[in-house]
């Protein structure tokens, strides 16, 4: 799928870096979701360790306490490129689309299925009333790998100038 930035706004979230161990909670950027009706966050990973993936929200672009477990978000998300490296035959696989919950985070075992992209779909209509603002976090355990993450938004009205969302 070509995703248009006349149709999405795109932004760089985190950009690749190696996340390790001595930095527990990488946090991305902030969006304010009241501008948007959905917004897909693109995780891409390397070999490496179990990380988890945190959806927060809050009410204020300033309060969202990246890794904490208060004002998590559902939605869903899918694995893609899963068993390894990634090849010409392998590079379309897509795994099946899983619920998370208010309760939970996607933790995902990189030692096992490396070199991925994990696709975490979020709706701002989901979003508890009092929050509007939303940011994901990646944490990790022992063995640094690379990752980076990139928001694909789409805006709430079609036709609207495509705000940049960033608090």
């Amino acid at each position: 799928m070509w995703v248009s930035r006349d149709e999405y706004a795109i932004v760089q979230a985190l950009p690749p870096q190696d996340v390790n161990a001595v930095t527990t909670c990488f946090p991305c950027a902030t969006v304010n979701m009241g501008l948007f009706s959905s917004m897909i966050a693109c995780v891409q990973t390397g070999l490496g360790s179990t990380y988890r993936i945190w959806v927060n929200t809050a009410s204020t672009a300033t309060g969202i306490t990246a890794g904490s477990t208060g004002g998590l978000m559902h939605g869903n998300y899918v694995v893609s490129g899963l068993g390894g490296a990634t090849t010409a035959s392998t590079a379309g696989d897509v795994g099946t689309r899983t619920a998370f919950v208010s309760t939970a985070v996607i933790s995902h075992d990189a030692t096992t299925s490396p070199n991925c992209a994990i696709f975490v779909e979020i709706k701002s209509d989901d979003m508890p009333a009092s929050t509007s603002y939303l940011a994901v976090t990646i944490s990790t355990s022992a063995q640094a790998h690379p990752c980076a993450v990139t928001y694909y938004m789409k805006p709430r009205y079609p036709g609207a100038t495509i705000p940049d969302g960033m608090s």
